[in-house]
């Protein structure tokens, strides 16, 4: 897509504000701006990475997928903030999957283009202060519940607002999975799980407990 970007736009950006034209100038001739529609994936969790994208407009979120095929949300990345970073940086391959939200568009910035730029003092201090702040959100975002704790701790808030009389709720798998922090797949396998050990059953948006307190009880013995 044609780069319709000046250098000096990129000084509304935090990341670039500091840094002279001279530099600016050589993150544009090192660069290529695109534009990702939503729910369209920039990059894949394992694939080599090859390319640092600096988002310059939209949200990215970023999903990790573990070994027992489950995932977990890792967090979201808005304006002026960079994915793909540190592995570009150490040579290896994406670390999760850098899924779009909405409409992006993005300053691609290939590996060799920021082997060079990392030359510059002004740039090794920004991306060391961009590194930094990517680790300590990372950590804080992450906590010792598994995917499973999340989503039963959701279902039994939820038990406990429902009338002696009430035994269902209905919730779409995607709020689920926005309120706890995991991919709509990863509460859909939850959820089945539960279902074949007879604690609920599912119907569409609805979720039907077989019994309140049994599923309170029984769901901290797999948790």
């Amino acid at each position: 897509m044609e780069n319709v970007f000046n250098h000096t736009d990129l000084k509304k950006y935090k990341f670039f504000s500091l840094m002279p034209d001279r530099l600016l100038e050589t993150v544009m001739q090192s660069s290529n701006i695109m534009v990702y529609r939503k729910e369209r994936a920039v990059f894949y969790q394992d694939d080599l990475s090859s390319i640092a994208y600096f988002i310059l407009s939209g949200e990215i979120k970023k999903v990790k997928y573990r070994s027992d095929m489950t995932s977990i949300i890792l967090g979201r990345l808005s304006s002026g903030s960079w994915a793909g970073l540190p592995e570009v940086i150490a040579g290896g391959p994406y670390l999760n999957d850098a899924v779009t939200v909405d409409e992006v568009k993005l300053l691609a910035v290939p590996q060799t283009g920021l082997r060079n730029l990392m030359k510059y003092a002004e740039m090794q201090l920004q991306i060391i202060n961009e590194l930094s702040h990517g680790y300590y959100s990372v950590h804080a975002y992450l906590d010792v519940h598994t995917s499973l704790q999340k989503i039963v701790n959701f279902l039994c808030s939820r038990i406990n607002s429902l009338t002696e009389g009430e035994n269902e709720i209905y919730v779409t798998q995607e709020y689920i999975a926005e309120a706890v922090g995991v991919t709509r797949e990863t509460v859909n396998k939850y959820l089945k799980f539960m279902e074949q050990k007879g604690l609920i059953s599912i119907n569409r948006s609805c979720i039907q407990f077989t019994d309140k307190a049994s599923f309170q009880n029984v769901s901290a013995e797999f948790i």
